[in-house]
């Protein structure tokens, strides 16, 4: 993962609400360690799992996962450990829930020598994350270059995974590209090309609507056009990309700032991060799904954001966390929208530690309660906010 650094002046001007109709961020205690890395949320059937990394001196990391509740975790699991896994800031392990109840989860190992050779493991979990099934690569290719980014979706009772593919870079001229696979029991299969050419290193999102799963990524173009695509699945067929918006960014390196979806029975909604015409944007889309023409984009935060989206569904609608500015700080931003597409409430939730900070946060919404989990230079946190309370 080559990142490339958008400098831009920063802008201090800062929207702000009532206090009487304020959220309160209540700070909940993890069961990680110091060393804890790249934290991500998994919605369960029932409450939820929190995942992390941790590695450690020996060279060896371990990926962990401890399940909410509804009063505190539970005693925590190990998925996986390796001398040979990849720990990375942006591209972090996950997990998925099916219909059937089956657990997969996904993590990078080491392809190579090279720094960025690494590919994806999976497992497969049958009794809750109390034992996991060895699957092995999620992609038929093992070429020494980056396979990472992985987004879930369901599609009937198996998961279907989406990532970006290195393999074509191993030629002259060659793209990364975007690719998907069904996780149907303890099987890999339908492994098929959807993108050709796509951003290196921004993280894909995924989501099942009424017609199937739908997967949002960062396009490239030979221009260096890196606006936000679509593919879908509709009647067993995958759909060409589709353009989410036609922002003209032209960035001529990965900014590691991927788009985040949600979807509900009536409506999708997905944000996005864009610098063009170096203006920094978080900008939502919400479509009903029967109509995706009549859409309503929101400008969440042009006051120089960094991004690092993610958006849920709510009762009222979809939330969504990135990470802004405020004066010369790094700070939690949260707004809600409503299925209409009007902004219905939006503040800073709290400051982060250090002038340098690079990542992304991380949301799921269970029960009216909204949790993100973010990290800073003072390790992993994770947050609670009840949105009716």
């Amino acid at each position: 993962m080559k990142p490339f650094v958008l400098i831009t002046g920063w802008i201090t001007c800062f929207h702000t609400l009532a206090a009487e109709s304020q959220w309160v961020l209540e700070m909940v205690q993890t069961p990680t360690s110091e060393r804890a890395l790249a934290p991500n949320l998994c919605s369960l059937k029932e409450q939820f799992a929190f995942t992390w990394m941790e590695p450690e001196p020996n060279g060896k990391a371990t990926v962990h996962l401890a399940r909410w509740n509804g009063l505190a975790f539970d005693a925590t699991q190990t998925i996986a450990e390796s001398h040979q896994m990849f720990a990375n800031w942006a591209d972090i392990p996950s997990m998925v829930e099916t219909r059937g109840g089956d657990w997969y989860a996904q993590w990078l190992e080491k392809l190579g020598s090279d720094t960025y050779a690494y590919g994806i493991r999976m497992q497969r979990s049958t009794d809750q994350g109390q034992t996991w099934q060895p699957l092995g690569w999620l992609h038929d290719d093992q070429s020494e270059v980056e396979h990472g980014f992985v987004s879930f979706a369901l599609e009937g009772k198996d998961a279907r995974a989406f990532w970006l593919d290195g393999r074509e870079m191993t030629q002259p001229k060659g793209n990364m590209t975007l690719r998907t696979a069904l996780l149907a029991g303890s099987e890999i299969r339908d492994e098929r090309l959807l993108d050709e050419n796509v951003c290196t290193c921004c993280p894909t999102t995924a989501t099942t609507t009424p017609d199937g799963p739908v997967v949002f990524y960062r396009d490239r173009t030979a221009k260096e056009i890196r606006d936000i695509r679509w593919v879908r699945r509709h009647n067993d067929q995958w759909s060409p990309p589709n353009p989410l918006a036609d922002d003209q960014w032209i960035v001529p390196g990965c900014p590691v700032n991927g788009p985040s979806v949600a979807s509900c029975e009536s409506h999708l909604a997905v944000s996005r991060f864009t610098a063009a015409d170096d203006q920094p944007k978080v900008i939502l889309e919400v479509h009903p799904h029967k109509d995706p023409s009549h859409k309503r984009e929101i400008v969440l935060d042009d006051q120089a954001p960094l991004g690092g989206c993610s958006t849920v569904t709510t009762e009222q609608g979809f939330a969504t966390s990135w990470l802004g500015r405020e004066g010369d700080g790094i700070v939690l931003r949260l707004a809600e929208v409503s299925l209409n597409g009007t902004l219905t409430h939006e503040q800073i939730l709290t400051q982060l530690k250090g002038p340098i900070f690079r990542g992304r946060t991380c949301a799921i919404s269970k029960n009216d309660t909204l949790w993100v989990t973010w990290t800073d230079q003072r390790g992993v946190h994770l947050g609670r906010i009840r949105l009716n309370g």
